[in-house]
């Protein structure tokens, strides 16, 4: 309490030194304590299921197809429900109805929300029970008996307002009625997303049905595995599964004679995509407090030397060096434990920032919250922060030679050499830190701008989607829908500000809803190669025009392609080289597998390439079929996007379109409106919020190397002022001595920068696979940096160089 004591009061004399080491250290400690809490939330929390490491997804792959994560059909889940050496148990999820709209109607509203059909048992395989009433009983996934519904915590809490008596209540469920027998805990309906479906609000039992191809793979399943089996175990079990699967229904999986099955941990489906970039953030801020440390000890080293008379008297009176070192220790820790309090503010805003707009798309980001085991890591980071910024500065002032510091006259000394050389080398350390980061932000920079120059085949600027649904209870007819759809269209082009619009079944352009195997008429088939897999997209005439496809060759859809007597399709440029490399494709015919029409489908023209895919994935080669005469996927029109190209804001005219649609039909269901500008951004918003915080974070260390440099030639400046007297006095001019102070500054920035690219391609290969189109060691990036970093120190150094140029020998002489 006594050093305590000691300690406030020298702070309180000195308010501007305690300032700026704490807020150095609230800087460090607050954006760890931020990164820790969204790491402990997003990677180390458990799922909120029984056991989740126990949980593993069942995918078909077919390599040659290029496709390592086929869904599930409905035979092949009873297949699996049948074995028990694997799994104890199984359920699937309808992943196909997904993006449907789900209409709730109770009383006299009707609202739309999100649900999902998923067997019977799969609450019971998740481990998860009904907050309120029951989940599914077995017998209500047969038809007829599986007239009940379970709502989310957040849709009761919502629409019933949190009405305990709803249970049992009845709710017409896209026009069936259906009994409300449960609600689920808080937060299952978004950690239901990671189950390979979308968040969902209600749920209701999936009816298989009973002649069900085994080529009709709509499911995501999911099962716990058995007692003692781990996943090692159990994929190794499960390609034996795959091969009685090809040896007892040989036709269904002739398209790959190399087919396989894949088990998946639950965990990994969730945060794999995201662990690697939260460990490197992670490690990225903890460089940050390292460097912010450093700069901390370089002050402590520096205020030490200016109380070596005051140490070296307490030593003269009889103070141990014990006692030395605790005063030191505790007036660190006092400064670590304020900048502790001030980083807690810090990383709460980080957190708040990221939890309300998750511009990086990470998943369970509810999770994360400033919980007491955040504010517990923080104090003990403080702590340890604490005792090692101290243990140097005490160490060497336990050192004090006191006869020497005594002497009259010590105070001009250029001092210890042995501290200079400590001063010097955590200088180097901090820019070698620096450049690490610096480094890393400069990668993710290059990358993120190879990504948004990426040719997405598409003009997305001026673009505003609408989903519409038409389901099958409210629309029988596919006629009827077929007329809505022209109806739309004839109704929304003459809109003032619309410059074009079309439709199509996907959910936006940049992915595809699905996928079909083909043969070319006319060509033999190798029974001994994988059968091609293609993309699939049905659009309308205006499709074209308003993305701003471009056709490569042969004409376009038109109104004429209606005509049922003959099936027209389009294919892409990937397609067309693929298949028809030395030949013109205009003509040829395909056949598509499994299509219970018998004619071939004609090639009128080639369009250009979009990234339907991913924005980072090959494109894949598609066909595409006119929206007026979809042969085999008409049944894909009751899910459509409609796309307009406006001549401004495109948001500006989603009421007027919306009223000309109600024009049409005024119960159709309309949802996800979003831009097309929108829609890009969230595909590479990952990269660009890992992006962002780097360079950030590379800013923050770029300057506190920078005043570091500053603060060790700005003390050394001082400390030689009358030497540079002298110098002076003997005849040495402005330009030489500035030239002197500079280039030490650039002598120790320039040892920083070496260890800091050395350092930097030791760790490059940690970020190797966040990286596009740019190699971790690429050159231009470190030359950059590596001169960028020398500019820095130049000019952080410029300073106390200048105005030791500018030192009067007679002032600086008079001190002697």
């Amino acid at each position: 309490m006594r050093n305590l004591r000691v300690a406030m009061r020298r702070l309180r004399q000195r308010p501007g030194y305690g300032v700026t080491i704490v807020l150095v250290l609230a800087l460090g400690i607050g954006v760890n304590s931020a990164m820790f809490s969204i790491t402990k939330g997003v990677l180390l929390e458990p799922l909120p299921y029984s056991s989740p490491d126990q949980l593993a997804f069942i995918w078909n792959q077919f390599p040659g197809s290029g496709e390592d994560q086929i869904r599930i059909s409905p035979p092949e889940l009873a297949d699996w429900r049948q074995q028990n050496e694997i799994f104890e148990r199984v359920a699937g999820i309808n992943t196909s109805e997904q993006m449907a709209a789900w209409t709730l109607t109770f009383g006299d509203e009707t609202e739309v929300h999100s649900g999902a059909y998923v067997s019977a048992n799969l609450f019971d395989v998740l481990g998860v029970g009904a907050a309120m009433g029951r989940t599914f009983a077995p017998g209500e996934e047969i038809e007829g008996q599986d007239m009940v519904v379970v709502l989310s915590d957040q849709l009761w809490r919502n629409r019933f307002g949190a009405d305990p008596a709803i249970v049992g209540q009845a709710a017409v469920i896209r026009g069936d009625s259906r009994v409300i027998i449960g609600v689920m805990p808080s937060g299952f309906h978004t950690n239901f997303n990671v189950m390979g479906a979308r968040q969902a609000d209600l749920w209701v039992p999936l009816v298989l049905p009973l002649d069900s191809s085994r080529e009709g793979r709509f499911l995501n399943v999911i099962g716990r595995l058995a007692p003692g089996v781990d996943l090692t175990r159990a994929n190794a079990q499960a390609a034996a599964v795959a091969t009685g699967f090809k040896e007892t229904y040989p036709d269904a999986y002739a398209e790959d004679s190399s087919y396989g099955i894949h088990l998946e941990s639950v965990p990994h489906r969730v945060v794999g995509e995201v662990r690697t970039p939260l460990l490197v953030l992670f490690g990225a801020v903890g460089i940050l407090l390292l460097i912010a440390c450093l700069n901390v000890v370089n002050l402590l080293l520096v205020m030490g030397e200016y109380r070596q008379q005051e140490i070296a008297v307490r030593i003269a009176l009889g103070t141990s060096w014990r006692r030395i070192a605790r005063l030191f220790v505790t007036e660190a820790l006092l400064l670590t434990g304020a900048g502790a309090v001030v980083g807690l503010a810090v990383g709460y805003g980080g957190i708040a920032f990221v939890r309300t707009f998750n511009p990086g798309g990470i998943p369970r980001i509810e999770l994360v919250q400033m919980d007491t085991s955040v504010i517990a890591f923080t104090a003990v980071l403080a702590i340890v922060v604490g005792i090692l910024v101290g243990i140097l500065p005490a160490l060497h002032a336990a050192r004090t030679d006191v006869v020497t510091t005594l002497k009259e006259g010590s105070r001009s000394s250029s001092g210890n050499r042995s501290r200079q050389r400590l001063r010097r080398a955590l200088v180097v350390s901090e820019v070698a830190l620096a450049v690490v980061l610096v480094v890393g932000a400069g990668l993710f920079a290059r990358s993120f701008r190879e990504l948004a120059a990426i040719d997405l085949g598409i003009d997305p600027e001026n673009v505003v989607s609408l989903r519409i649904d038409y389901p099958g209870w409210q629309y029988p007819d596919i006629e009827q829908v077929e007329l809505i759809n022209r109806q739309i269209l004839d109704r929304v082009q003459p809109i003032a500000g619309v410059r074009s619009a079309s439709l199509a079944h996907a959910e936006h352009p940049l992915r595809l809803n699905g996928r079909w195997y083909f043969r070319v008429e006319g060509r033999p088939i190798d029974p001994d190669t994988s059968r091609p897999l293609v993309g699939i997209r049905i659009v309308s005439p205006g499709h074209f025009t308003t993305l701003q496809i471009p056709l490569v060759r042969g004409r376009l859809f038109d109104e004429f392609d209606r005509n049922p007597e003959r099936l027209v399709i389009l294919i892409n440029e990937s397609m067309a080289e693929r298949w028809f490399p030395d030949e013109d494709p205009i003509g040829k015919q395909l056949k598509l597998w499994g299509d219970a029409d018998p004619r071939p489908y004609e090639i009128v023209g080639v369009v250009g390439d979009v990234k339907n895919e991913g924005i980072r994935e090959h494109v894949r080669e598609t066909i595409l079929l006119p929206v007026s005469n979809a042969g085999f996927a008409t049944g894909w029109q009751r899910h459509m996007t409609l796309h307009v190209r406006a001549a401004g804001e495109p948001t500006a005219l989603v009421g007027s379109v919306r009223s000309a649609m109600s024009e049409v039909d005024g119960k159709l269901f309309v949802s996800n409106v979003q831009t097309l500008q929108g829609v890009v951004a969230g595909t590479v918003a990952g990269p660009r919020f890992v992006t962002l915080l780097t360079t950030v974070f590379a800013g923050l260390a770029l300057i506190m190397a920078s005043i570091g440099i500053y603060g060790v030639i700005s003390y050394t400046v001082a400390r030689r002022t009358p030497e540079l007297g002298i110098r002076m006095a003997l005849g040495a001019g402005s330009p030489r001595v500035l030239g002197l102070v500079l280039r030490q500054g650039v002598a120790l920035a320039g040892l920083g920068v070496a260890a800091g690219l050395v350092a930097s391609v030791a760790v490059s290969s940690l970020i190797r696979s966040m990286l596009y189109a740019i190699s971790p060691t690429d050159p231009w990036t470190y030359g950059s940096v590596a001169l960028f970093l020398v500019a820095v120190a130049s000019l952080a150094s410029f300073v106390p160089a200048y105005r030791a140029s500018r030192i009067q020998p007679v002032v600086a002489l008079r001190h002697e």
